[in-house]
C-alpha cells in the first residue's frame, strides 16, 4: 500500500503503461493515474503506445505494440484515468479525440501531456474545448532560466499558455534550479508537475528532504515498501522484466521482484 501522506497531497501516475506487462500491473496498483506514450502507426496511422520515436529506435521485424484501443478498452472497465502523453500534434490529437470518444471517458479521467512546440496553441486549444474537465500539460523546462533571470517575462509566457487551455506545467526531475522554480511557481499559483524520476529508493524522502510540493508526479514505481514493481517501458529500446524471489523473515515469506535487462534494440 502506498504511503498516506504521500496520497493526501500528491496525484501519483504510473509511467508508461505502453506494454500489457506495464498495463496489468497498473490495473492491480493502488496508482490511479497511468500514463502512456502515444504516436501514430507509422503504416496505418493507428495510434499506438510507443516511448521512441520509430527515427531514433527503427521498427524491429518482430516488434510488437499495443493499440491506444486496446488500452482504454481495459482503462473504461475500470476507475482508473489515463495520461496520453502526445508524441505528435495534428492528425494523432484527432485521433486520439476519436478513441475516447468510441469508449465514453468521461472528461475528469483524462489527462494531456506534450511540449508547445508540438500540440502549439490550436491543439491545446482544440482539446481544451473539447475536454474543459481534463487536465492538460505543457513541459516548461526551457523557461527555468526565464524564470531564475527575468522572471516577469516567464510569467507573461505562462499567462499566454493557460489562455491556450493548459493548467498544470511539467519540470523535470534532472532540471537546475529545481527550488527556484518551485518556490516562483507556488508564489504565481501554477499547478506543477514532476516527471523524470528514476531508481529512487524512497520516494517520499527525496519529496521531504528537497521540500517540494508539486500537484504530480510520474514515475516508474518500482517502490518495494509500497509493493510496487514496474516493468521498464522500452525507452531506447530497452526492456527489463521481473522474476519473483522469496525471502524468508521471522514474520513470514516477503515476494520481492528484481529486474533484469532482457533486450535492447
Amino acid at each position: 500500500m502506498m504511503n498516506t501522506w504521500m496520497t493526501k497531497h500528491v496525484q501519483f501516475v504510473w509511467y508508461g503503461i505502453n506494454d500489457e506487462a506495464n498495463l496489468r500491473q497498473f490495473l492491480a496498483s493502488d496508482i490511479n493515474w497511468g500514463e502512456c506514450d502515444v504516436r501514430l502507426n507509422p503504416i496505418d496511422e493507428t495510434p499506438i503506445l510507443r516511448h521512441d520515436s520509430f527515427k531514433n529506435t527503427p521498427l524491429d521485424t518482430d516488434e510488437n505494440w499495443l493499440n491506444l484501443d486496446t488500452l482504454l478498452t481495459c482503462v473504461a472497465k475500470t476507475d482508473k484515468s489515463i495520461k496520453f502523453d502526445l508524441k505528435a500534434g495534428g492528425v494523432l490529437i484527432e485521433k486520439v479525440m476519436e478513441s475516447i470518444d468510441a469508449h465514453g471517458l468521461d472528461d475528469s479521467r483524462l489527462w494531456f501531456n506534450s511540449n508547445v512546440e508540438r500540440l502549439q496553441e490550436l491543439g491545446f486549444w482544440k482539446l481544451s474545448k473539447k475536454y474543459p474537465n481534463a487536465i492538460l500539460q505543457a513541459d516548461v523546462d526551457f523557461l527555468v532560466p526565464l524564470i531564475c533571470s527575468v522572471p516577469g517575462k516567464a510569467r507573461e509566457i505562462l499567462d499566454m499558455f493557460t489562455e491556450w487551455g493548459i493548467n498544470r506545467f511539467s519540470i523535470s526531475r534532472q532540471t537546475q534550479n529545481l527550488r527556484t522554480f518551485f518556490d516562483q511557481m507556488i508564489e504565481w499559483g501554477f499547478k506543477i508537475s514532476i516527471y523524470n524520476i528514476h531508481n529512487i529508493p524512497d520516494l517520499e524522502s527525496f519529496i521531504q528532504s528537497e521540500l517540494l510540493m508539486p500537484h504530480s508526479i510520474t514515475s516508474d514505481f518500482d517502490f518495494p515498501a509500497w509493493d510496487c514493481y514496474e516493468k521498464w517501458f522500452g525507452e531506447n529500446g530497452s526492456n527489463y522484466e521481473y522474476s519473483e524471489y522469496y525471502q524468508n523473515r521471522s514474520y513470514g515469506q516477503m515476494k520481492h521482484k528484481r529486474a533484469r535487462r532482457v533486450s535492447a534494440r
